[in-house]
């Protein structure tokens, strides 16, 4: 199919459909956009439910990061074909969710002392708690991967959140805020050693 994929130019939502479409060898086209031509595109309606990323294929139009992520993990071959597998990819990836659904209310705290303080309570308690679980998971899963036992949406889905969170953007969050948690870090830097994450970061 011919792809098309939308999203600003930088990592964000889209990272993890752009990271399995080149670990596959999937040719698309990488449609990096300024928010100004976001505002023209969402005013001539150009996403069904008003954000990005968008990808389309060969000329029909889908959103939702995750749809899109598990669309291309599925061309890619980074997706099971085996139903209980896949289900157990999905596991890792709305686990995710879950870690990130205490971190949202903070972007809208104006205090940046506060902002901080917050994350940093969270990860002391119910978003340590979650990571813990989340480690947990990925060791009763093998440990080596984070589902199954090769490379699949479910590692970039996880490495892509961890880089996320810790590149800075998150004021409050260091870069070593994943490190004690060993499985979660294994998985992480798993992806990380991968020779197409590694050549697709040179491309910048």
């Amino acid at each position: 199919p011919t792809l098309k994929l939308t999203y600003f130019d930088m990592k964000g939502a889209a990272e993890t459909a752009r990271l399995c479409f080149f670990i596959g060898g999937i040719e698309f086209e990488d449609n990096r956009i300024k928010r100004e031509a976001w505002m023209e595109l969402k005013k001539a309606g150009h996403s069904p439910m008003g954000g990005l990323p968008t990808l389309e294929v060969d000329g029909k139009l889908v959103c939702q990061s995750k749809a899109i992520a598990r669309y291309a993990a599925t061309l890619a071959g980074l997706y099971p074909k085996d139903p209980f597998e896949g289900m157990k990819v999905d596991e890792i990836i709305y686990s995710l969710d879950d870690i990130m659904d205490p971190i949202r209310p903070t972007f809208s705290i104006p205090d940046l002392d506060e902002k901080i303080k917050k994350r940093q309570e969270l990860f002391a308690g119910e978003l340590g708690t979650k990571l813990t679980n989340l480690n947990g998971l990925i060791s009763k899963n093998g440990g080596s991967y984070a589902a199954g036992d090769s490379l699949t949406l479910a590692d970039i889905s996880v490495c892509c959140l961890v880089d996320i969170m810790t590149s800075g953007f998150l004021d409050g969050v260091p870069p070593d805020a994943f490190d004690k948690y060993d499985k979660i870090k294994a998985v992480v830097d798993k992806v990380k050693a991968h020779e197409k994450y590694i050549e697709w970061n040179k491309k910048g």
